[in-house]
């Protein structure tokens, strides 16, 4: 994927260019040698996948309400932490 964003600041310091690398560990690896941990989201995808595994075997109607509450919950989680990752980045100097 490629993605160009363009970003005016007050001080003009020419083109920059700063690459970022995805990834499972670490979400993302900037080419200034930042690095954003994913530890926090594997270990609620973990939580969220043990709960689910106990709950699909029940398989009762409650059961299958609760998963898909939970997944709505897990999904927001992930989502507002790489929305975080994301504007940490942009706002980097």
């Amino acid at each position: 994927m490629h993605v160009i964003f363009r970003k005016d600041s007050p001080e003009h310091s020419g083109n920059r260019i700063l690459g970022i690398d995805r990834g499972i560990v670490n979400i993302a690896v900037c080419s200034n040698n930042v690095f954003f941990n994913g530890k926090s989201i594997k270990n609620v995808r973990g939580k969220y996948a043990y709960l689910r595994k106990q709950l699909q075997s029940k398989g009762t109607k409650s059961a299958k309400c609760l998963l898909k509450k939970m997944s709505r919950k897990e999904r927001r989680f992930v989502t507002d932490t790489n929305h975080c990752i994301s504007k940490t980045i942009v706002n980097m100097p």
